[in-house]
């Protein structure tokens, strides 16, 4: 692991200085299509679709309107994929419309609905879906959530991570177990940076100091001044919570960190005011 001896290491995220993401096609709504179509193999698919690749092993893709089974979430369209039971599945990527920037914290958000309209032939739904950040159209990539969707229902669907690259895709695949076969739209896609730092606030980043980073556990945050309230929230790499709390009166908080080596984000509230700092643990 690269050594970083600054005490309080690389990025106060500052909101003009984090380039606007979204996903083109976020809704599927632009297609040629002009009523619902099923079980389109990959290469018919994505004539289809404009910034949206299929690349599955099934080659199943349906795109589908109100008369398909299903109520689009948002807008007139949404996109069904499917596992089967016998083997394969279906998987599409979805394209960002800048790349992501490294080390910085996004929200992502998406619903799904896990159709059982032919259970009775297929079996009731066991499979899970599953979200990664890729490089390029048609790959996997790092995978960053897994979920198995609610039944005849949209459900919303939200997941934080950190940008560990430049990645300019986001792949949706459906993981088969081999035991069931499961049929999933999806719907209404958007990602976006949900930490910022603005100017009137550089004041309150300037005061904070962290010590010792790295560290092997303990460490001390100096906020410079005694804040009414401050809330503490610690995150890994994925995004995933490892720590959260509050502090009264305080200007040193001393904390502890058991975790396996990595990096780490401090996200430090206090009113109005927020910033986020890495932390590396070694061991």
């Amino acid at each position: 692991m690269m050594r970083i001896f600054s005490t309080i290491i690389a990025v106060l995220i500052c909101a003009h200085g984090v380039p606007g993401q979204n996903i083109l096609n976020s809704s599927f709504e632009n297609n040629i299509e002009s009523e619902c179509v099923y079980n389109l193999n990959n290469t018919a698919f994505n004539s289809s679709m404009q910034d949206v690749h299929a690349f599955g092993t099934v080659g199943q893709m349906d795109i589908q309107n109100n008369g398909c089974d299903v109520i689009p979430q948002l807008g007139n369209w949404c996109v069904g994929l499917a596992t089967f039971s016998w083997g394969g599945h279906d998987a599409i990527t979805l394209e960002t419309t800048s790349p992501l920037s490294v080390g910085v914290l996004y929200e992502l958000t998406f619903w799904t609905y896990n159709n059982t309209t032919y259970s009775s032939i297929l079996g009731p739904p066991q499979d899970s879906i599953e979200i990664g950040l890729s490089p390029s159209a048609g790959t996997y990539g790092q995978k960053i959530y897994t979920s198995f969707p609610q039944l005849d229902t949209w459900q919303l669907h939200t997941v934080q991570f950190v940008a560990d690259s430049s990645y300019s895709f986001i792949s949706v695949y459906m993981k088969e177990d081999f035991s069931s076969s499961t049929w999933i739209q999806v719907d209404n896609f958007s990602i976006s940076p949900i930490i910022s730092t603005t100017t009137n606030e550089h004041d309150f980043v300037n005061k904070i100091a962290l010590y010792p980073n790295p560290t092997f556990g303990d460490f001390s945050i100096d906020l410079g001044t005694t804040c009414k309230e401050i809330t503490i929230t610690i995150i890994d790499s994925n995004g995933k919570v490892i720590q959260s709390h509050n502090h009264y009166g305080n200007q040193l908080l001393n904390l502890n960190l058991e975790e396996p080596e990595g990096l780490y984000f401090l996200i430090i509230e206090s009113g109005d005011n927020n910033t986020t700092i890495q932390l590396v643990i070694r061991k």
